[in-house]
């Protein structure tokens, strides 16, 4: 039964994801000629990936619905963060508070 619920949240995030920016890649892509495959290619996949990891969070994990797009948003940007010349771009700094006012965080002491 968790796997059908699974699957319904990650429906929900891939129409929200990819379907919600697909107007604004549709317009990216007209002026970007020379890379329009590889910016079509990192935004599908890249959809996908965060799409499947709010899903992940949100039933796995007991995350919230916007809280778990949050986080695996911030995952992405962990990880693209190590790529060696796009990395300059993400710097990763450390909060004072959490985003999420949740009581259990350790960073709200």
């Amino acid at each position: 039964m968790i796997f059908v619920e699974y699957l319904v949240n990650l429906t929900v995030y891939e129409l929200l994801i990819l379907g919600c920016s697909a107007p604004v890649i549709v317009l990216l892509l007209r002026y970007v000629r020379g890379i329009a495959p590889i910016v079509g290619v990192v935004w599908f996949f890249g959809g996908l990936w965060v799409a499947h990891n709010a899903a992940r969070r949100h039933v796995f994990g007991s995350e919230g619905f916007f809280e778990a797009i949050g986080s695996a948003f911030a995952e992405g940007r962990l990880t693209i963060s190590f790529l060696p010349v796009v990395g300059k771009l993400f710097p990763i700094g450390s909060r004072k508070r959490s985003p999420f006012d949740r009581p259990d965080d350790p960073r709200s002491d």
